[in-house]
C-alpha cells in the first residue's frame, strides 16, 4: 500500500488518527508532489499562521462580545452582551470574528482544556471607542473590559473543516490519478497544474484567502466616525476586471485562453506574496490585458510586463506563470 493510500485512510478515520499526525504524513506526500501550493498549506496548518491577515476563512468563527461594567461603591455588572450593530455591517462582522492563527496541535490541545468556554480579551482601544459610541449602556456604570467568547464546539468545527479539506483534496487527487494508490513514485509525475487546481477547489474554496484561487489581502475600511476595522481588498476582482479588457479585444481565442489561465495562476501565486508584491503582479497582468485588447499591442510593454510576472513567479517557485507569460509574449509580439 502506498503512502498516499495509507494517508487517505487515516484522514478519513478521525476517531483513531489525530489531525496533526495526518498533516505530518501529508507533509511527506507534499514533498513528492510538484509545486508549492499543497506544501505551503500543510506547513501553515502545522506551524500556524503569522497573523489574522493570513488566516483562511474556515479558521474564522463568529463570536459574541461581552462587557464588564463598573460603577461607584464597587458596583459591577458582568457578562453584558455588547452590540456593535450601529457601527455598520463590515465593522460588526469583523469585530465579532475570531481568527485561529495557532497550529493544529494548539487547536487540539484546546479540546483537552478544563473549560467549555474560551475568552479573548479586546484591547483598550475598543473599550475607549465603545464608551464613546457603543449602543449598550448600563446606568451609572462605565465599561471597563470587553472580551470575545467562544466554545469548544467551535474549535471542533474548525478542526473538522481542516480535516474535511485535506480529505477532499486527497479524494479528488486519487480520482484524477488512481495510480497513486499503487506507487509512491507516481506522486512525482502528477502535473503541477492539477495539484494547484485541486488545492484551490478543495482546500481554499469559499475562503477569503482564496475563492476558486482568488487571492486577497486585507485593508482598512471605515466603520463610521473614526473607527477602523480590518476588511478585505479582493485582488481577484482586479484580475477579473483586467481580464475583461483582453476578452473584449480583437485578439484571437488563444490569447483569451492564455489570459484566463494566466490570471488564475497569478491569483494562486499571490498567496505567497506581500501586499506590495501582489499589487505589482496585478499591475503587470493589467498591462498585459490592456495590450491584448489592442489591434496593435506594444511589444515593449508586453515584454516588460511579462518579465515582471516571471520574476515574481520565480520567487515563489511557480513555473506556470512564466510559461503562460512567454506564450502571451509570442502571440502579442513582446
Amino acid at each position: 500500500m502506498s503512502l498516499f493510500s495509507e494517508l487517505l485512510n487515516e484522514v478519513a478515520d478521525a476517531n483513531n488518527y489525530p489531525l496533526d499526525n495526518c498533516l505530518l504524513r501529508a507533509k511527506l506526500l507534499a514533498s513528492r508532489l510538484p509545486g508549492w501550493r499543497f506544501c505551503q498549506w500543510v506547513d501553515a496548518e502545522l506551524d500556524g499562521y503569522p497573523d489574522a491577515n493570513a488566516v483562511p476563512d474556515y479558521r474564522r468563527i463568529r463570536t459574541q462580545i461581552i462587557g464588564q461594567f463598573a460603577g461607584m461603591f464597587g458596583g459591577q455588572m458582568r457578562n453584558v452582551r455588547l452590540s456593535v450593530a450601529n457601527w455598520g455591517e463590515d465593522a460588526r462582522q469583523e469585530l465579532e470574528s475570531y481568527y485561529f492563527i495557532g497550529n493544529v496541535g494548539a487547536l487540539q490541545a484546546m479540546l483537552d482544556a478544563d473549560t467549555e468556554t474560551f475568552y479573548n480579551r479586546l484591547d483598550i482601544e475598543f473599550v475607549t471607542l465603545y464608551r464613546a459610541s457603543g449602543d449598550v449602556r448600563v446606568n451609572g456604570m462605565l465599561l471597563q473590559d470587553a472580551e470575545l467568547i467562544f466554545t469548544k464546539s467551535t474549535v471542533r468545527g474548525v478542526l473538522h473543516a481542516i480535516r474535511n479539506r485535506l480529505l477532499g483534496f486527497l479524494i479528488e487527487l486519487r480520482e484524477r490519478h488512481p495510480e497513486l494508490d499503487d506507487s509512491d513514485a507516481a506522486a512525482t509525475k502528477v502535473p503541477e497544474a492539477d495539484v494547484s487546481r485541486i488545492v484551490d477547489r478543495r482546500i481554499y474554496n469559499n475562503c477569503s484567502i482564496t475563492d476558486g484561487s482568488h487571492a486577497v489581502t486585507r485593508q482598512t475600511v471605515a466603520a463610521g466616525g473614526n473607527i477602523n476595522v480590518g476588511g478585505h481588498f479582493v485582488l481577484a476582482e482586479q484580475i477579473d476586471r483586467s481580464f475583461k479588457k483582453a476578452e473584449g479585444g480583437p485578439g484571437d481565442r488563444e490569447v483569451t485562453v492564455l489570459m484566463r489561465r494566466l490570471g488564475d495562476s497569478v491569483k494562486g501565486m499571490c498567496q505567497a506574496l506581500s501586499e506590495e508584491q501582489q499589487k505589482e503582479a496585478a499591475q503587470n497582468y493589467d498591462t498585459l490585458a490592456a495590450e491584448a485588447s489592442k489591434a496593435r499591442p506594444r511589444g515593449e510593454w508586453v515584454r516588460l510586463a511579462g518579465e515582471g510576472l516571471s520574476a515574481t513567479a520565480k520567487a515563489t517557485r511557480n513555473t506556470e506563470v512564466p510559461q503562460l507569460s512567454t506564450g502571451l509574449r509570442e502571440h502579442l509580439g513582446g
